[in-house]
């Protein structure tokens, strides 16, 4: 069994957003489980739909929730942004198990720090961290009508690790209300 520590600590550190609001960023630990389905309950129907790709109730499924709070560090990681002492947002990577130098990324941003810089930061973070840690090489999935990711995708700066883009092929279900 994996240890809820992780074996690569990231040191939490304040940053500040484009609107000069300062945010903690910490690396999410398995003891975050609460807070991450909170996160995800405050989302919007639509934004959990483009997180997801798919219909998701606010209330996350046992399976889901286990899988986004599940970290260990080194196959899965995550960096949380803290604002009033709870979780605004988050980006995750989880390897590629046939790959350890690949892994996908995913970012979830509460609807209220959107438009921010807030997913920037986290990427940003998310991927210098990883490419310390040994990735090489970052992907992530994003939805066709998902336009607010797409432009971030499309806007590398000096020394990201920019991720490639993967567009799905199928037409995902509408998002689930809240």
């Amino acid at each position: 069994m994996l240890s809820t520590a992780t074996t690569h600590s990231f040191p939490r550190r304040p940053a500040r957003l484009t609107d000069g609001t300062t945010v903690r960023l910490r690396e999410q630990t398995r003891a975050d489980r609460g807070q991450i389905a909170d996160l995800f309950a405050g989302l919007s129907s639509t934004s959990r739909y483009l997180r997801f790709g798919t219909g998701m109730p606010p209330a996350l499924p046992r399976g889901v929730l286990d899988i986004v709070a599940n970290v260990d560090g080194h196959r899965h990681a995550a960096i949380l942004a803290i604002h009033d002492a709870r979780v605004i947002g988050a980006a995750r990577y989880v390897r590629d198990p046939d790959a350890a130098a690949e892994a996908e990324i995913a970012v979830t941003v509460t609807d209220a720090f959107q438009r921010r810089g807030l997913g920037r930061l986290l990427i940003e973070t998310l991927t210098a961290v990883g490419a310390a840690r040994g990735v090489e090489r970052f992907t992530h999935e994003i939805l066709p009508d998902n336009h607010v990711a797409h432009a971030l995708a499309r806007r590398p700066r000096p020394g990201d690790h920019a991720p490639a883009t993967r567009t799905p092929d199928r037409t995902a279900p509408e998002p689930i209300a809240a």
